[in-house]
């Protein structure tokens, strides 16, 4: 079975102590859509040219990943706000 392709990159939020981090991991520079070489077709040890020290530079995948998370913290706030039961 395929690779599942992604359109965003892995996302992580910190707030901690009221500093707020944002980190963007690299799914992988084979699994990616948006994953760009220097060469194609890309030689099997290269890696995305978007990929910097193991992070994702790519505006769109950050993006993507950032509205993602968004919907899904979104979501868990309404848990809260309509008073159901938080297990």
């Amino acid at each position: 079975m395929p690779a599942k392709k992604a359109t965003a990159c892995n996302v992580s939020a910190n707030l901690y102590d009221n500093d707020f981090v944002v980190y963007f991991d690299c799914v992988g520079e084979h699994m990616c859509k948006m994953a760009t070489f220097y060469v194609d077709p890309p030689d099997p040890t290269d890696e995305c040219e978007k990929k910097v020290g193991g992070q994702c530079t790519d505006p769109l995948a950050c993006r993507n990943a950032l509205s993602s998370l968004r919907d899904r913290i979104t979501e868990e706030l309404k848990r809260y706000e309509l008073g159901r039961d938080i297990e």
